[in-house]
């Protein structure tokens, strides 16, 4: 529905098929608790760590992405694959182990998609893992820009994701606590990510605030 829906509105989609609470055990978005992977609900993992390494997990990952493939590849308005977002906020961060993760499963949507869609992941604000974000299969460099002055973030972030000589892109960005704050950054991220050259405008994430004050 989303998919079709996205298409009559002309809108390009970022389809991000793992996120970062499925593997927290505390603080926000601990989701972990709720993985059917975890064994408590008969899947093979004992903590989210072994996610990475598991070989029943990596085959099990490697279908969904097939059946994701087989699914939705064909839609113009898909726009790229986005592996993971904020990555680098799951229990016990090993970037060797997530790397090789990525490497791998970029590698298998390339030999699997038929239309070959760019593939891309995510980091929160300047937690960039140069293991990850270098790796040539990540076609998309994408981060969050929460901060109080969005045109300054938009413009250091510019600063770091372009390093990689990749299309880049803020697919999150807000804050502000008064609504001239609120106003300020809403405009100021899309200014400002229109003028530098990302390869979108910078997605705006509190769009409970956009549609209730039209």
């Amino acid at each position: 529905y989303v998919m079709d829906l996205a298409e009559r509105k002309g809108i390009l989609v970022d389809l991000t098929l793992h996120n970062h609470g499925m593997l927290r055990l505390e603080k926000h978005d601990r989701e972990w608790r709720d993985n059917p992977f975890y064994r408590t609900h008969g899947g093979p993992l004992e903590k989210p760590e072994d996610f990475w390494t598991s070989p029943i997990v990596r085959e099990q990952t490697k279908k969904r992405l097939r059946y994701t493939v087989a699914r939705w590849a064909w839609s113009p308005t898909l726009s790229w694959w986005e592996l993971f977002n904020e990555v680098n906020l799951v229990k016990g961060y090993d970037s060797k182990k997530v790397a090789d993760w990525h490497r791998e499963m970029a590698d298998y949507l390339k030999e699997i998609d038929p239309f070959g869609h760019p593939v891309s992941t995510h980091y929160t604000r300047s937690k960039f893992d140069p293991e990850v974000m270098g790796l040539p299969q990540i076609d998309i460099k994408q981060s969050n820009g929460y901060h109080f002055s969005m045109i300054a973030s938009v413009d250091d972030l510019w600063d770091k994701l372009s390093q990689y000589n990749r299309p880049c892109l803020i697919n999150e960005f807000g804050t502000g606590e008064t609504r001239w704050q609120v106003d300020h950054n809403f405009h100021g991220g899309l200014w400002a990510s229109a003028v530098q050259p990302y390869c979108g405008p910078a997605l705006y994430w509190f769009w409970n605030y956009v549609d209730s004050t039209d």
